[in-house]
């Protein structure tokens, strides 16, 4: 497994003993407002993205160096990807970032997942999350043709993710988590 570290202040790769993957990630984190029944809620809104280039040598791949499956030519199908943060991490050093128990953000957004709805190929996905403070429904792909909605099993509010948690993404091999998920 592959872990991607995010924070405000820094963009840091840190890659497991177990498989190698070089990746080229733009994150945009931005803070934000709208409108929701007439009162102000706060949101924020992260973008990542993989190289999305076929055949591209920085595509994600598992321990076998084979491309992250995408599943079909749609959104929901490929290997799982997750946005979340460590509980013990803190953002002192890199070997930090992955200390405590992983807590899940989103647990829906899967490799080969693209705005249109048709899907990247093996390796590839780009992904909008849209987290609105103090509630579990997370907006994937605002604005966009594939747009659905997942529910965060952590709501993230003003304390939580604690302040000074790097946010990280997790790449697995598989379409679902179970004791042989690498």
């Amino acid at each position: 497994m592959a872990y991607l570290s995010c924070s405000l202040k820094s963009l840091l790769f840190y890659t497991s003993r177990r498989f190698s993957v070089a990746l080229s990630l733009s994150l945009l984190i931005s803070a934000l407002c709208s409108d929701l029944f007439g009162a102000r809620q706060a949101q924020i809104v992260i973008h990542c993205t993989s190289q999305t280039i076929e055949g591209h040598t920085d595509l994600l791949r598992d321990s076998l160096n084979q491309p992250l499956s995408a599943g079909n030519n749609a959104n929901g199908d490929g290997d799982l990807v997750t946005l979340g943060y460590y509980s013990m991490s803190d953002s002192s050093s890199i070997a930090n970032h992955f200390n405590g128990d992983w807590i899940p953000l989103t647990e829906g957004t899967r490799i080969g997942d693209s705005s249109s709805g048709y899907g990247f190929g093996n390796g590839m996905f780009s992904f909008t999350s849209v987290f609105t403070f103090n509630s579990d429904t997370i907006g994937i792909f605002p604005y966009e043709p594939a747009f659905f909605e997942l529910s965060s099993p952590h709501v993230i509010t003003n304390s939580a993710p604690p302040p000074g948690k790097p946010l990280c993404i997790r790449f697995h091999d598989s379409k679902s988590i179970s004791k042989d998920t690498k």
